[in-house]
């Protein structure tokens, strides 16, 4: 490299060149030391002028670089002497005159540099320009991060810094006495990641980390960290039980763990066993002992020498017991106890059985037997029969089952059809029996009814009873020459769940007579007192009195109790005006009455409709028939909707239907969907099979999801889910079809296909009517008959099966799916002429205002609408004097008089002077309560 010599008045240096405009002096000890002087020309200038403008930037650790401003007269060289404030070592730097700025390198970090900067002229060194700088600290190291924590060591991670020669970590535990002797570890600038050991167990540290530039430090970086405390395994479990061994698994819990110490040992502590070393973590122990709990114990064994336990437990299994217990060949007195054999053979089969009595016995089987008859035992016992298998060193475990021998007697001895005057019993018989003995048994005077009936029946209808009398019915069984328990049930005579509106017109005329009018009130006051619900839900009773007119004694609804209606029966006063009578409608006939214009007045002449007392005094004798020919009338009405929950107070509790009230009926309607299920049993609805003459009403209206494939909108099936009767709806062909079992037990359908039918498909409210007799079906929709088909005899349905509202054809079972509509009303009438008399009320495009009574909700504004009775008002003020009074009653018949002479033969008279007035039975289809008109009929 090329030398140059600077000359510095009668001094000289060799310097060298490093880089452009940089020459670093090389020869500091000849340096002149003095000062430069300013010398001034004569005109007064500075010859020699210093820089200006000091500037000291780009500062680092081991550098900044210092800036200056040329004087106003260019110097040949600029000389930069620098030196520690708190040193004596003085470097310098010179640069060409050209340069007006130098870097200091290599210089101390955190260190105040004391600097100057000469001007050096031809032969002359000018004042120097002097200054203070200042270098920077070392950075700090960058994400220094503690991990790998065990219970006496952490891993020490950092990123590489530049320039670093070295890295040191210090570390020092945190005592309740501050910090311990910290220890210190350095690493050439090479590694980044150490770990440091030999630390306490559960102990705080506090880590401090530095680079190394030489001697000199960065800024430090601490962090916190606590070593763990002594890990036991983790998550013990036993897998893989067996009879003589069992698997122990466990997760290692630190890298530290040179290997693990199994012990296990029965629950009771007897026979440890200890296995050593194992280094991996699962571990099959045996042998063992079959069904006993084992206490297991794995350790972890450090490479300190520290240990750290868990413990667990678990069960071997029993020996192979037998499986799949069943009992057949029920007997009154011994049954077959049946089961599957142990997987592995033992001696034997031991089979105990017990009743409830705690009376144990047990019996023996080989040990190849899988099955055993139980005998000697007592009928209708409920017994707890255990089989387990007989190994040589033990027993397997039990299994267990339950069985009642057969009863000598019914069960499920239960009540239907109960009346005013009459009841039915049903119940479950003994398999196999001779005959049945029932008996029934007045509770209030002990009479006693007692019938045998032959194997295979299962009720009886008992007649003619009293009403309101609580009867006991017990049902005995006979088998061969045995009789077995009692079964009974207590039941009253009642119609307590009728449901109608009676109207009483009484007789009230002069003929009558006061005290014969006493016993028409008494009758009227017990035929209404046996009914319990009085009101909207049960009876309610108008009463109508004529004499010399019609009076309104009361009316529908105004009592809503039984109390106060027999109280306002009682108080009906005695009109006693003159009247020539003769009316009908339940027609009672009192005396000589006409028989030919009874039957006439009558609207359906028959044994229910027309009742017949000799006088006045056997009113109560007919009482009971009067009001059971009431309850048979009304009761033959089967609210379908209420069999399915399909009403206000139920259909809240069905998954799939949901509610809404019709606009023009005020009716509720309820929306069936898709994951509706209504399923009823067959004997809840028709307990005794559908009657032989019926008519099913059904008023819906099909939805834009109906689904266009076949569904039986009601239908009766088997308990195989087999269809027995139905009423099926095809979108696609647009048809209707009623399907049913003839007397041959074959399945016969018809299929309606009128142009009249298509209408229900188009998604409005139609009202069909499907009127069934024993050998044809008409077709009603809308209240008008659209066709008739001939069927074959119809045969009976069985009743252990379903009811089921809209159901896929396709589909079987008891989740079969179901088609969404609309249902308002379905109801089964015992009768084919219901579609006659039924007008369609509830169809408003149908409705006629004047025949049809209002609707439920309907309201009014116009004065001609007369409503309830209100309050009585106060007492008026002393009216006038009444006309004369009325003719008294007659008095006692006189003794007889003379005979008379013959008369002269009269001209025949075939007319009867009478004044009658016809009421007939009455039947609303709004709120579906039967309205019957009751009087007494008199001929004068």
């Amino acid at each position: 490299m090329p030398k140059n010599r600077l000359n510095c008045g009668n001094k000289s240096l060799l310097i060298q060149p490093v880089s452009p405009n940089l020459i670093i002096m090389r020869n500091l000890e000849i340096v002149e030391k003095e000062k430069g002087k300013n010398e001034k020309s004569d005109s007064g200038t500075i010859l020699y002028p210093t820089p200006t403008n000091l500037v000291i930037s780009d500062v680092t650790a081991r550098s900044f670089k210092v800036s200056w401003t040329h004087g106003p007269k260019k110097a040949k060289q600029y000389r930069v002497v620098y030196y520690p404030t708190k040193g004596e070592k003085v470097e310098e730097v010179i640069v060409d005159g050209t340069v007006s700025s130098v870097v200091l390198e290599n210089l101390h970090s955190l260190t105040e540099y004391q600097m100057a900067v000469f001007p050096i002229y031809e032969g002359f060194v000018g004042e120097g320009l002097r200054g203070i700088g200042n270098t920077s600290s070392f950075p700090s190291l960058n994400n220094v991060t503690i991990y790998d924590v065990t219970h006496d060591s952490m891993r020490i991670k950092w990123e590489p810094q530049k320039g670093a020669t070295q890295y040191m970590i210090l570390y020092e535990q945190v005592s309740n006495d501050g910090m311990d002797e910290g220890k210190e570890v350095r690493v050439d600038a090479r590694y980044t990641d150490i770990e440091i050991e030999g630390l306490s167990e559960s102990a705080e540290y506090v880590v401090t980390a530095y680079a190394l530039y030489g001697e000199e430090t960065s800024e430090p970086v601490t962090a916190q960290q606590a070593t763990l405390s002594l890990q036991a395994p983790e998550n013990l479990h036993l897998t893989e039980l067996r009879h003589s061994s069992v698997r122990v698994n466990w997760e290692t819990a630190s890298r530290k763990v040179r290997g693990h110490r199994i012990i296990y040992v029965t629950a009771n502590g007897n026979d440890p066993k200890q296995i050593v070393p194992v280094k991996r973590n699962s571990i099959i122990i045996q042998p063992l002992n079959a069904d006993t709990v084992y206490e297991v114990t794995v350790t972890a064994i450090y490479t300190s020498g520290d240990e750290a336990s868990i413990s667990g437990e678990g069960k071997t299994l029993p020996f192979n017991p037998p499986t799949n217990l069943r009992i057949s060949e029920v007997w009154y007195n011994h049954f077959r106890v049946i089961w599957d054999k142990a997987e592995t053979q033992p001696l034997g089969y031991a089979v105990i059985y017990r009743t409830a009595s705690d009376q144990t016995m047990e019996v023996m089987a080989g040990e190849d037997a899988d099955s055993t008859v139980i005998k000697n035992l007592q009928p209708g016992l409920e017994y707890n029969v255990e089989v387990f298998a007989v190994y040589p060193n033990g027993n397997s475990t039990t299994v267990k089952g339950k069985v009642t021998t057969l009863y000598l007697n019914v069960t499920d001895l239960s009540t239907y059809q109960v009346q005013l005057t009459s009841m039915c019993a049903k119940w479950e018989g003994h398999p196999q029996p001779s005959t049945f003995r029932i008996v029934l048994e007045s509770m209030e005077d002990g009479e006693i009814q007692e019938s045998t009936l032959h194997t295979g029946i299962d009720s009886h209808c008992f007649r003619l009873l009293f009403p309101n009398t609580q009867y006991k019915i017990t049902v005995f069984t006979r088998l061969q020459d045995m009789e077995g328990p009692a079964a009974s049930v207590l039941q009253s005579t009642s119609c307590s769940d009728i449901t109608a509106d009676l109207n009483f017109i009484i007789d009230g005329s002069r003929s009558v007579g006061g005290m014969n009018f006493k016993k028409i009130i008494a009758f009227l006051y017990d035929s209404i007192n046996v009914f319990d619900k009085i009101g909207p839900e049960g009876i309610q009773v108008s009463v109508n009195q004529f004499s010399d007119r019609m009076r309104n004694e009361i009316q529908y609804g105004s009592f809503e109790s039984k109390e106060k209606l027999l109280g306002a029966i009682y108080d009906i006063p005695y009109r006693g005006a003159d009247s020539n009578t003769g009316f009908f409608i339940f027609v009672l006939g009192i005396n000589d009455t006409d028989e030919e214009k009874i039957n006439e007045i009558a609207v359906t002449p028959s044994v229910r409709t027309i009742l017949h007392v000799n006088d006045f005094d056997d009113l109560s004798a007919v009482g009971n028939k009067f009001i059971s020919s009431i309850c048979q009338i009304v009761s033959t009405r089967i609210n379908m909707m209420e069999a399915f929950g399909l009403v206000v107070r139920e259909y809240s509790e069905l998954e799939g239907v949901s509610m809404q009230f019709d606009i023009f009926t005020g009716s509720a309607s309820y929306i069936i969907f898709e994951n509706a299920q209504l399923t009823q049993t067959t004997r809840k609805i028709h307990p005794t099979g559908l009657p032989p003459e019926y008519t099913i009403t059904l008023f819906f209206r099909l939805l834009p999801n109906t689904p266009k494939e076949p569904y039986a909108i009601w239908q009766i099936v088997d308990e195989d889910f087999q269809p027995l009767v139905g009423v099926v709806l095809n979108s696609n062909q647009q048809t209707l079809n009623y399907f049913n079992l003839d007397y041959k037990n074959e399945l016969q359908e018809v299929t309606f296909n009128q142009p009249e039918v298509k209408k229900i498909f188009f998604g409005s409210f139609h009202k069909v009517h499907i009127a069934v007799s024993r050998t044809n079906v008409k077709l009603y929709i809308d209240c008008m008959e659209i066709g008739e088909k001939f069927i074959n005899v119809v045969g009976k349905i069985s009743t252990q099966g379903f009811e089921m509202l809209g159901k896929l054809v396709k589909t079987e079972g008891p989740g079969s799916q179901s088609v969404p509509f609309q249902l308002q009303a379905f109801e089964m009438v015992c009768n084919t002429s219901w579609a006659n008399i039924d007008n369609c009320c509830d169809l408003p495009a149908l409705r006629d205002e004047v025949t049809c009574p209002p609707r439920i909700h309907a309201c009014t504004c116009s004065s001609a609408v007369q409503g309830r009775p209100g309050p009585l008002g106060p007492p008026g003020p002393p009216g006038l004097r009444g006309a004369q009074g009325e003719r008294g009653e007659p008095g006692s018949r006189g003794p007889p008089g003379e005979k008379g002479q013959k008369g002269d033969p009269g001209q025949r008279n075939n007319q009867v002077k009478t004044q009658r007035e016809r009421y007939s039975l009455l039947g609303s289809n709004m709120d579906k309560r039967a309205k019957l008109h009751i009087v007494k009929c008199t001929f004068i």
